[in-house]
Protein backbone atom coordinates (compact mmCIF):
# COMPACT_ATOMS: atom_id res chain seq x y z
CA UNK A 1 0.00 0.00 0.00
CA UNK A 2 1.33 3.43 -0.93
CA UNK A 3 0.84 6.57 1.13
CA UNK A 4 -1.66 7.85 -1.44
CA UNK A 5 -3.63 4.61 -1.18
CA UNK A 6 -3.57 4.82 2.64
CA UNK A 7 -4.98 8.34 2.55
CA UNK A 8 -7.66 7.47 -0.02
CA UNK A 9 -8.64 4.03 1.28
CA UNK A 10 -12.34 3.53 2.04
CA UNK A 11 -12.14 0.06 3.62
CA UNK A 12 -10.23 -0.47 6.89
CA UNK A 13 -9.47 -4.15 6.20
CA UNK A 14 -6.50 -3.59 3.81
CA UNK A 15 -5.30 -0.75 6.05
CA UNK A 16 -5.22 -3.05 9.08
CA UNK A 17 -3.49 -5.73 7.02
CA UNK A 18 -0.91 -3.18 5.91
CA UNK A 19 -0.23 -2.07 9.49
CA UNK A 20 0.83 -5.62 10.35
CA UNK A 21 2.94 -5.52 13.50
CA UNK A 22 3.40 -1.75 13.54
CA UNK A 23 0.19 -0.88 15.41
CA UNK A 24 0.15 -1.57 19.13
CA UNK A 25 -2.48 -3.69 20.84
CA UNK A 26 -3.65 -0.53 22.60
CA UNK A 27 -4.25 1.36 19.36
CA UNK A 28 -6.08 -1.56 17.79
CA UNK A 29 -8.33 -1.91 20.83
CA UNK A 30 -9.07 1.82 20.82
CA UNK A 31 -9.88 1.64 17.11
CA UNK A 32 -12.38 -1.17 17.75
CA UNK A 33 -13.94 0.74 20.66
CA UNK A 34 -14.19 3.95 18.62
CA UNK A 35 -16.05 2.06 15.89
CA UNK A 36 -18.42 0.59 18.48
CA UNK A 37 -19.02 3.98 20.11
CA UNK A 38 -20.60 5.23 16.90
CA UNK A 39 -23.54 2.90 17.63
CA UNK A 40 -25.31 5.16 20.08
CA UNK A 41 -28.22 2.75 20.60
CA UNK A 42 -25.95 0.20 22.28
CA UNK A 43 -27.60 -1.12 25.47
CA UNK A 44 -26.08 0.12 28.74
CA UNK A 45 -24.49 -3.28 29.46
CA UNK A 46 -22.50 -3.11 26.23
CA UNK A 47 -21.45 0.48 26.85
CA UNK A 48 -20.13 -0.51 30.28
CA UNK A 49 -18.21 -3.35 28.64
CA UNK A 50 -16.65 -0.89 26.19
CA UNK A 51 -15.53 1.25 29.13
CA UNK A 52 -13.69 -1.74 30.60
CA UNK A 53 -12.08 -2.58 27.24
CA UNK A 54 -10.89 1.00 26.94
CA UNK A 55 -9.62 1.03 30.53
CA UNK A 56 -7.75 -2.20 29.84
CA UNK A 57 -6.14 -0.66 26.76
CA UNK A 58 -4.79 2.11 29.00
CA UNK A 59 -3.79 -0.30 31.78
CA UNK A 60 -6.52 0.94 34.10
CA UNK A 61 -8.31 -2.41 34.24
CA UNK A 62 -6.90 -5.87 34.89
CA UNK A 63 -6.89 -8.96 32.69
CA UNK A 64 -9.28 -10.52 35.20
CA UNK A 65 -11.76 -7.65 34.74
CA UNK A 66 -11.52 -7.90 30.97
CA UNK A 67 -11.92 -11.68 31.05
CA UNK A 68 -14.99 -11.30 33.28
CA UNK A 69 -16.55 -8.86 30.82
CA UNK A 70 -15.75 -11.17 27.93
CA UNK A 71 -17.46 -14.14 29.61
CA UNK A 72 -20.52 -12.04 30.49
CA UNK A 73 -20.81 -10.98 26.87
CA UNK A 74 -20.42 -14.50 25.55
CA UNK A 75 -23.18 -15.68 27.90
CA UNK A 76 -25.57 -13.02 26.64
CA UNK A 77 -28.12 -14.05 24.05
CA UNK A 78 -31.09 -12.46 22.33
CA UNK A 79 -33.30 -12.89 19.33
CA UNK A 80 -32.80 -9.27 18.32
CA UNK A 81 -30.63 -9.12 15.19
CA UNK A 82 -29.22 -5.64 15.80
CA UNK A 83 -28.30 -6.56 19.37
CA UNK A 84 -26.46 -9.64 18.10
CA UNK A 85 -24.38 -7.41 15.82
CA UNK A 86 -23.64 -5.01 18.66
CA UNK A 87 -22.76 -7.87 20.99
CA UNK A 88 -20.41 -9.39 18.42
CA UNK A 89 -18.66 -6.05 17.96
CA UNK A 90 -18.01 -5.64 21.69
CA UNK A 91 -16.91 -9.26 22.08
CA UNK A 92 -14.30 -8.83 19.36
CA UNK A 93 -13.15 -5.62 21.04
CA UNK A 94 -12.50 -7.50 24.27
CA UNK A 95 -11.71 -11.09 23.35
CA UNK A 96 -7.91 -11.13 23.01
CA UNK A 97 -5.71 -11.45 26.07
CA UNK A 98 -2.07 -12.08 26.78
CA UNK A 99 1.27 -11.63 25.06
CA UNK A 100 1.01 -15.05 23.44
CA UNK A 101 -1.40 -13.59 20.87
CA UNK A 102 0.46 -12.22 17.87
CA UNK A 103 -0.25 -8.77 16.50
CA UNK A 104 -1.86 -10.06 13.30
CA UNK A 105 -4.64 -11.61 15.40
CA UNK A 106 -5.14 -8.33 17.25
CA UNK A 107 -5.52 -6.58 13.89
CA UNK A 108 -7.97 -9.25 12.71
CA UNK A 109 -10.01 -8.90 15.90
CA UNK A 110 -10.11 -5.12 15.49
CA UNK A 111 -11.32 -5.55 11.91
CA UNK A 112 -14.05 -8.01 12.92
CA UNK A 113 -15.18 -5.60 15.66
CA UNK A 114 -15.28 -2.75 13.16
CA UNK A 115 -17.24 -4.82 10.65
CA UNK A 116 -19.86 -5.87 13.20
CA UNK A 117 -20.10 -2.32 14.58
CA UNK A 118 -20.55 -0.98 11.07
CA UNK A 119 -23.37 -3.43 10.37
CA UNK A 120 -25.05 -2.50 13.67
CA UNK A 121 -24.74 1.20 12.82
CA UNK A 122 -26.39 0.66 9.44
CA UNK A 123 -29.36 -1.15 10.97
CA UNK A 124 -29.69 1.40 13.78
CA UNK A 125 -29.81 4.39 11.43
CA UNK A 126 -32.03 2.92 8.70
CA UNK A 127 -35.75 2.13 8.82
CA UNK A 128 -36.58 -0.81 6.57
CA UNK A 129 -33.74 0.00 4.19
CA UNK A 130 -33.56 -1.35 0.67
CA UNK A 131 -30.61 -3.50 -0.38
CA UNK A 132 -29.07 -0.56 -2.26
CA UNK A 133 -29.47 1.70 0.79
CA UNK A 134 -27.85 -0.91 3.01
CA UNK A 135 -24.87 -1.17 0.67
CA UNK A 136 -24.55 2.61 0.48
CA UNK A 137 -24.73 3.02 4.27
CA UNK A 138 -22.33 0.13 4.79
CA UNK A 139 -19.76 1.69 2.45
CA UNK A 140 -20.16 5.08 4.11
CA UNK A 141 -19.59 3.63 7.56
CA UNK A 142 -16.52 1.65 6.50
CA UNK A 143 -15.13 4.86 5.01
CA UNK A 144 -15.73 6.62 8.33
CA UNK A 145 -13.87 3.82 10.09
CA UNK A 146 -10.90 4.50 7.80
CA UNK A 147 -10.87 8.10 8.99
CA UNK A 148 -10.91 6.86 12.59
CA UNK A 149 -7.97 4.56 11.86
CA UNK A 150 -6.01 7.41 10.27
CA UNK A 151 -6.67 9.54 13.36
CA UNK A 152 -5.26 6.80 15.57
CA UNK A 153 -2.34 5.63 13.46
CA UNK A 154 -1.37 8.76 11.56
CA UNK A 155 0.09 8.44 8.10
CA UNK A 156 1.63 5.01 8.89
CA UNK A 157 4.61 5.70 6.64
CA UNK A 158 7.90 6.06 8.48
CA UNK A 159 8.40 7.24 12.06
CA UNK A 160 6.35 10.17 13.31
CA UNK A 161 8.22 13.32 14.18
CA UNK A 162 8.83 13.64 17.89
CA UNK A 163 7.70 16.49 20.09
CA UNK A 164 10.55 18.65 21.31
CA UNK A 165 11.00 18.59 25.11
CA UNK A 166 10.95 22.39 25.02
CA UNK A 167 7.35 22.27 23.77
CA UNK A 168 6.31 20.07 26.68
CA UNK A 169 7.58 22.49 29.33
CA UNK A 170 6.46 25.65 27.56
CA UNK A 171 4.26 28.01 29.61
CA UNK A 172 4.18 25.83 32.75
CA UNK A 173 3.50 22.52 30.91
CA UNK A 174 0.46 23.93 29.14
CA UNK A 175 0.66 21.54 26.19
CA UNK A 176 0.73 18.19 28.07
CA UNK A 177 -1.90 19.46 30.51
CA UNK A 178 -4.16 20.39 27.62
CA UNK A 179 -3.50 17.04 25.92
CA UNK A 180 -4.38 15.19 29.14
CA UNK A 181 -7.69 17.05 29.43
CA UNK A 182 -8.53 16.31 25.79
CA UNK A 183 -7.78 12.62 26.27
CA UNK A 184 -9.46 12.11 29.64
CA UNK A 185 -12.57 14.15 28.83
CA UNK A 186 -12.85 13.17 25.14
CA UNK A 187 -12.78 16.91 24.50
CA UNK A 188 -11.58 16.69 20.91
CA UNK A 189 -13.18 20.03 20.12
CA UNK A 190 -10.16 21.48 21.96
CA UNK A 191 -7.66 20.13 19.41
CA UNK A 192 -7.54 23.46 17.53
CA UNK A 193 -6.66 25.09 20.86
CA UNK A 194 -3.89 22.53 21.25
CA UNK A 195 -2.65 23.44 17.77
CA UNK A 196 -2.59 27.12 18.71
CA UNK A 197 -0.60 26.31 21.87
CA UNK A 198 1.85 24.14 19.93
CA UNK A 199 2.37 26.86 17.36
CA UNK A 200 2.86 29.51 20.05
CA UNK A 201 5.46 27.25 21.67
CA UNK A 202 7.39 27.00 18.40
CA UNK A 203 6.00 23.88 16.69
CA UNK A 204 6.28 24.12 12.92
CA UNK A 205 5.28 20.55 12.03
CA UNK A 206 2.56 21.02 9.41
CA UNK A 207 1.24 17.47 9.79
CA UNK A 208 0.69 17.84 13.54
CA UNK A 209 -0.91 21.27 13.24
CA UNK A 210 -3.17 20.33 10.32
CA UNK A 211 -4.36 17.17 12.05
CA UNK A 212 -5.37 19.15 15.17
CA UNK A 213 -7.20 21.69 13.01
CA UNK A 214 -8.73 19.14 10.66
CA UNK A 215 -12.36 18.03 10.61
CA UNK A 216 -11.72 14.63 12.20
CA UNK A 217 -13.23 12.43 13.35
CA UNK A 218 -10.93 12.53 16.38
CA UNK A 219 -11.05 9.74 18.94
CA UNK A 220 -9.20 8.50 21.98
CA UNK A 221 -5.88 7.24 20.65
CA UNK A 222 -5.47 10.26 18.32
CA UNK A 223 -1.84 10.08 17.18
CA UNK A 224 -1.03 13.72 18.02
CA UNK A 225 -2.39 13.50 21.57
CA UNK A 226 -0.62 10.15 22.03
CA UNK A 227 2.62 11.67 20.76
CA UNK A 228 2.45 14.46 23.34
CA UNK A 229 1.49 12.10 26.18
CA UNK A 230 4.08 9.46 25.25
CA UNK A 231 1.49 6.74 24.61
CA UNK A 232 2.14 3.92 22.17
Amino acid sequence: MTEAEWLACSDPTPMLEFLGGTASERKLRLFAVACCRRCWLFPAVLRRALEVVEQYADRRASKRQLASVREQLRAADTADFSYKLELRAVIWSSVLLGKSIDISNWARSADWAAEAAGEAYVFETSVQPSDSEIERERAAERSEQCRILRCICGHAFGPLAGVSPSLLVWNDDTIPRLAHSIYDERAFDRLPILADALEAAGCTDAEILSHCRGPGPHVRGCWVVDLILGKE
